[in-house]
């Protein structure tokens, strides 16, 4: 007998989904505060696809606009910081992220919004969702 008492034989794999439209919704615990291998600053969420139980989890990065970029870079950095903040229907100047080592963001975990999604290979990593673009019809 196994030191494990534990039937994997029914665990499913994760998956990656079909390129277009899904609800997403904040998982706990899942927006931080990172910073990159080049110490920039940026936000990342993990998102679950509503209804798809077995597909893998989306990671929306937000890089944090830093007086190194150009203006025209940080007003895109900015743009998506609040396409993000809308379709979650966040309220950007009620933001709080926790102390300590991990810095995550207060009070968003359940929220959902809509998105169109794609298929992204890179490299030798395996292929994975992104978002596309948020959507704005639901």
């Amino acid at each position: 007998m196994s030191v494990l008492d534990l039937n994997l034989d029914q665990v499913p794999e994760l998956e990656i989904v079909e390129e277009g439209e899904y609800e997403l919704q904040i998982e706990p615990k899942s927006v931080m505060k990172k910073e990159s291998s080049n110490g920039k600053d940026y936000i990342q969420a993990r998102l679950k696809i509503v209804g798809e139980d077995t597909a893998l989890p989306v990671y929306h990065r937000m890089m944090l606009p830093n007086k190194e970029q150009s203006k025209d870079v940080n007003m895109m950095w900015k743009r998506d910081i609040k396409r993000f903040m809308e379709a979650f229907d966040l309220d950007i100047t009620n933001i709080e992220f926790t102390d300590g080592d991990k810095q995550y963001l207060k009070g968003v975990e359940g929220q959902k919004a809509w998105a169109f999604l794609k298929v992204t290979e890179e490299g030798d990593y395996e292929p994975r969702n992104e978002v596309r673009r948020f959507s704005t019809s639901n």
